[in-house]
């Protein structure tokens, strides 16, 4: 697979974490939850599966890398459970934006590395 191909493929699968987590943050900071509640399962269920890495995939593994940079399975949890329990809501925000700035770094700097790859 070219160079191009692996940051495609993985700009892709960061991509659709990321889109999830920002449509939570975005319901969440609008307050308008209701409408969000099968993407804030979605978010909890997947924060679960990542953080027991029960037979994980490349995708799988891609995201628990960039989310273990400043964060861990213990943090991924209690994420999750106050998103299905609607406690804390400022502390969840505050967390999720966390989560949500660093995969954008990073989708930023696969982008310029796809650029790149697709020049030479």
């Amino acid at each position: 697979m070219s160079d191009t191909g692996v940051y495609a493929s993985r700009y892709t699968h960061v991509r659709e974490f990321s889109d999830l987590l920002d449509n939570v943050l975005l319901g969440l900071l609008t307050e308008s939850t209701e409408d969000h509640q099968e993407n804030i399962r979605k978010l909890a269920d997947e924060l679960d599966r990542l953080a027991d890495n029960a037979d994980p995939d490349l995708a799988d593994i891609q995201v628990r890398g960039l989310l273990r940079r400043n964060t861990d399975e213990s943090a991924w949890r209690r994420i999750a459970s106050k998103l299905r329990n609607a406690k804390d809501s400022e502390d969840v925000k505050a967390e999720l934006e966390s989560l949500a700035q660093d995969l954008d770094r990073d989708l930023s700097d696969t982008a310029l590395k796809m650029r790149s790859a697709a020049l030479r």
